[in-house]
C-alpha cells in the first residue's frame, strides 16, 4: 500500500492533521534554507579587508566626493 492510499484510507479528520503536518515541514525546511543563506553571508565577514588595510576611509570618500565635481 503506498502513501497516497494510507493517507486516502484515513478519515477526513485525520487527512486534515496529515496536510497540517506537511505544510508545517515546509515551513520549517524553508527556514532552514533561509538560516544557511544567512550563514552563508555571514563567512563573507571580512573577505577582503586586506584591500582596505592601507586606507583612510574619511580620506578615501573626499577624493572620492572630490572627483565628482
Amino acid at each position: 500500500m503506498g502513501l497516497d492510499e494510507r493517507i486516502a484510507s484515513l478519515s477526513p479528520a485525520m487527512q486534515a492533521e496529515v496536510a497540517d503536518f506537511v505544510e508545517y515541514l515546509h515551513q520549517k525546511q524553508e527556514k532552514q534554507s533561509a538560516l544557511k543563506s544567512i550563514q552563508s553571508v555571514k563567512e563573507l565577514k571580512g573577505l577582503g579587508k586586506e584591500v582596505w588595510k592601507e586606507v583612510d576611509p574619511d580620506q578615501y570618500v573626499n577624493e572620492l566626493r572630490g572627483s565628482l565635481v
